[in-house]
């Protein structure tokens, strides 16, 4: 699976401008098992999310918010999976990611909702 990102590209605790990238990062990672998932963060991981990277090959801070995709086996049509949780910083273990799939109809739900509470407004003005 592939993610994106702008986060900081060289690991340590005070980033300078220069530990971002110029340009918009990608990488292909691999998904964890869920009991590799569980020994690296042993108390966040709940059934929602799962678990990409190792700690030579992760995403940086910064990248949360990201989208991880991966491409459909039949037409290779890239299809948003999940999105970019976070990390421990103090290890690299890898990256703890939101599970779409565990909240699609929820989503979906909210989409077709008529509820005002969750109305997508236009939040950029008329000309």
């Amino acid at each position: 699976m592939d993610v994106t990102g702008w986060g900081q590209i060289k690991s340590g605790p005070n980033p300078e401008p220069k530990d971002f990238p110029d340009d918009l990062m990608v990488v292909r990672l691999k998904m964890n098992s869920d009991a590799d998932c569980r020994k690296m963060f042993p108390y966040y991981v709940t059934p929602e999310m799962f678990c990409i990277g190792k700690k030579s090959k992760t995403t940086g801070t910064g990248d949360s918010g990201g989208p991880v995709v991966m491409k459909r086996v039949t037409t290779k049509e890239p299809v948003l999976i999940g999105i970019i949780s976070g990390g421990r910083s103090d290890t690299l273990a890898g990256t703890i990611c939101s599970n779409l799939t565990h909240f699609g109809s929820w989503i979906e739900k909210r989409i077709n909702d008529e509820d005002p509470r969750y109305e997508c407004k236009n939040v950029f003005p008329t000309p």
